[in-house]
């Protein structure tokens, strides 16, 4: 098998389109918001390591993912930055 970036690539570029559409519609785009979004960008990432073998580089990517989710959980609740959108994504990114 091959490493397919265009795959990652497109992935992303889907991300990067709701987190243009996010930051569009009036929703506020702070820090924690932001680092939910990159979680759901690092699962297409996570899984075609995994899917080619690449599982130290795969542990890397789960273990930041992991990190962003106590930062961003962190971040919301030290400064308050509670919003909507965040309490519809966050769970999303968690599965």
């Amino acid at each position: 098998m091959e490493f397919s970036l265009s795959a990652v690539s497109c992935q992303l570029s889907a991300v990067c389109g709701l987190w243009f559409a996010v930051s569009r519609s009036g929703f506020p785009m702070i820090s924690a918001n932001q680092l939910t979004i990159l979680r759901m960008a690092f699962v297409p990432l996570l899984v075609l390591l995994v899917v080619y073998d690449y599982l130290v580089s795969a542990l890397a990517v789960f273990l930041l993912a992991g990190a962003t989710d106590l930062l961003d959980g962190f971040i919301a609740r030290k400064f308050g930055q509670n919003t909507a959108i965040g309490a519809f994504l966050d769970p999303i990114a968690d599965k």
